[in-house]
């Protein structure tokens, strides 16, 4: 019989390898924020917006943007990519038919974005027009 002495022992050799698998979970849980975040991201004309001390917040409602230049663009809700139109006649099958899905088409309103540089003029016009059309229309400003 042999001894146990006798017997000759391995070590085992560590391996020097790096692990990797926690900087993978780290960098996909990031891109998964990323790529959630990203979407909320939207590229939009910062207009300078009257102000004013009064006013309430109105829930997700179509906005018309009118910019110094006198553009429209349309955004169907708060959430909407802006899209650019040019006039009044193209944008107005698409909000009757946001008023028609809408839930309460009673409180339907459409939001007027306009630039404090426009003359005031435009303005009135264009929520005349919504007015004839049988839209509901809110100024939006800053508050102060």
């Amino acid at each position: 019989m042999r001894n146990s002495s006798a017997r000759v022992r391995r070590r085992k050799q560590r391996i020097a390898e790096m692990n990797v698998v926690p900087y993978i979970d780290v960098m996909l849980v990031l891109l998964i924020i990323f790529m959630t975040t990203s979407t909320f991201i939207s590229e939009e004309k910062k207009l300078e917006l009257p102000f004013s001390s009064t006013g309430k917040s109105l829930s997700d409602n179509p906005s018309v943007d009118i910019d110094e230049q006198g553009n429209y663009a349309l955004k169907e809700s708060r959430k909407a990519k802006e899209k650019p139109v040019a006039s009044f006649e193209q944008m107005l099958p698409t909000l009757k038919a946001l008023k028609n899905k809408s839930k309460n088409p009673q409180e339907f309103r459409v939001l007027l974005n306009a630039s404090p540089k426009i003359a005031y003029g435009k303005v009135w016009e264009l929520k005349e027009q919504f007015k004839n059309e049988g839209l509901d229309v809110s100024l939006v400003t800053k508050k102060k």
